[in-house]
């Protein structure tokens, strides 16, 4: 065997590539020797053996090499804790060594390491310096699993974030404008900095736990307000996402929205109308946010309600766009619906007029896009039953939706649905005989049936 060999021999006389060799072999073999019963026993005494003693070798590359497969036997089965304590300890060693590549393997193990439960008290006492490791490796290497370590590290250690999170994300803003400057041809770079914006993702995620997170969430908006309208341009195209992700945290967990995150809302709408219809899926969560919870705002400048019709108007009236892109007008308009109640009655009959044709088009094939238009009609009647049913029976449609609604109705699968189409028709059942148009009253009982049903299979 070469490690029995290597160990034999005389120190001046032993080739180091063998030894670095036999140390990738073995770390690479570490998933399925774990797994099997007969070899449990000897993986400790194999690592006191012939892994630790190289973390003092004078060679560089064997040091990075040894690093690298202590973190493999991060869950193997240690019978003296001692054993982990002392190979968790060189790692940390290494972050200092005077080498960058060991430093950076060090680093990159501490991804695996800080798994164990083992490691949780070590590494908690020397957290702050540790971040610090990293950003200082950061400044000298683009290397996304740098970041990747980092972001396993925050999530391990996320009720400890708090102090450090403003801090954190300051850092990783700097770096993001720097890796995200760097020649278009720099994988490396482009990578590292999308890890940069998950990685704040992950902070974000992180305090969102703990008690009185919008104080921080208040603190760190001004931080990244202006990352987030870099990412709302068109030449940020490969950064949307996370840049999206990012405006859907500080929307939901700040203590209400700003007025300065409010100026995000137009370049939202900017980017959706001009080369981000694709998006619309991710759209919709920050979206709803600013209506939900910035109700008020909202409804006080009519811009903002003039976009977000236009966008619905784009997604479910343009015929060029994919069912699945007309679904999710049907979901940002259901927010409006819902959260402005009797406070937007001039756009109703547009809404349901552009929903109403569409579900009847025959072109328009996905159950689960006829759903969602059921649905936008079902949130009218929710908005204001007797408005939505007039505006039905001026264009001759009451008999044929609700009918289209009956035969529909095992399609409304999801729990969502069923409470939407409630929603809606409770609203009808709930006005007084006069106001039911004469086309309904024949089918009033089935309604009822129908509401009952649904009731019954959420309950």
């Amino acid at each position: 065997m070469i490690l029995q060999k290597y160990q034999q021999t005389e120190p001046q006389s032993r080739n180091p590539r063998e030894k670095d060799g036999a140390l990738l072999v073995l770390g690479n073999l570490a998933a399925q020797l774990k797994r099997v019963k007969k070899y449990e026993a000897l993986l400790e005494p194999l690592i006191v053996a012939h892994v630790l003693p190289e973390f003092q070798s004078q060679y560089p590359f064997l040091r990075a090499r040894t690093c690298w497969t202590f973190g493999q036997f991060f869950d193997a089965p240690y019978t003296q804790a001692e054993v982990f304590y002392a190979g968790l300890r060189a790692v940390l060693h290494c972050l200092s060594d005077q080498e960058l590549p060991v430093r950076v393997k060090a680093a990159l193990a501490l991804r695996t390491l800080c798994l164990s439960q083992l490691s949780t008290s070590i590494l908690k006492e020397i957290l702050p310096q540790l971040l610090e490791v990293f950003f200082r490796l950061m400044k000298e290497l683009e290397h996304e699993d740098l970041l990747k370590t980092l972001q396993v590290l925050i999530s391990k250690f996320a009720n400890d974030m708090a102090p450090f999170a403003v801090a954190l994300i300051h850092r990783l803003a700097e770096n993001f404008v720097r890796f995200s400057s760097a020649d278009e041809e720099d994988e490396n770079s482009a990578m590292a900095a999308v890890e940069c914006l998950t990685t704040i993702q992950t902070i974000l995620e992180s305090i969102s736990k703990i008690p009185e997170t919008y104080l921080l969430y208040s603190q760190i908006e001004p931080v990244v307000m202006p990352l987030l309208v870099k990412l709302m341009e068109q030449d940020a195209m490969d950064y949307f996402d996370e840049g999206i992700k990012i405006i859907s945290y500080l929307t939901f967990f700040g203590e209400g929205i700003s007025q300065n995150m409010w100026t995000i809302f137009p370049l939202i709408y900017r980017a959706f109308m001009g080369w981000a219809v694709d998006w619309m899926d991710n759209l919709i969560v920050p979206l709803d946010n600013f209506i939900s919870r910035g109700t008020e705002t909202f409804l006080s400048n009519p811009d903002y309600l003039n976009m977000v019709l236009a966008m619905y108007n784009r997604l479910v009236g343009e015929q060029g766009l994919s069912e699945v892109d007309c679904g999710e007008g049907a979901k940002l308009i259901e927010v409006v619906l819902h959260n402005c109640r009797g406070r937007v009655d001039s756009s109703i009959p547009g809404i349901i007029y552009l929903a109403v044709t569409r579900l009847l088009h025959p072109g328009t094939k996905m159950n689960s896009l006829k759903v969602l238009l059921l649905e936008v009609v079902a949130n009218s009647l929710f908005y204001n039953p007797a408005l939505t049913l007039g505006i039905l029976e001026q264009k001759q449609w009451t008999q044929q939706i609700f009918q289209a609604w009956l035969q529909m109705a095992p399609a409304f699968s999801r729990i969502h649905d069923k409470k939407v189409a409630i929603l809606g028709l409770a609203s009808v059942i709930g006005l007084s005989s006069d106001m039911v148009p004469g086309s309904l009253r024949g089918v009033m009982t089935q309604l009822v049936q129908f509401a009952l049903k649904f009731l019954f299979l959420i309950g």
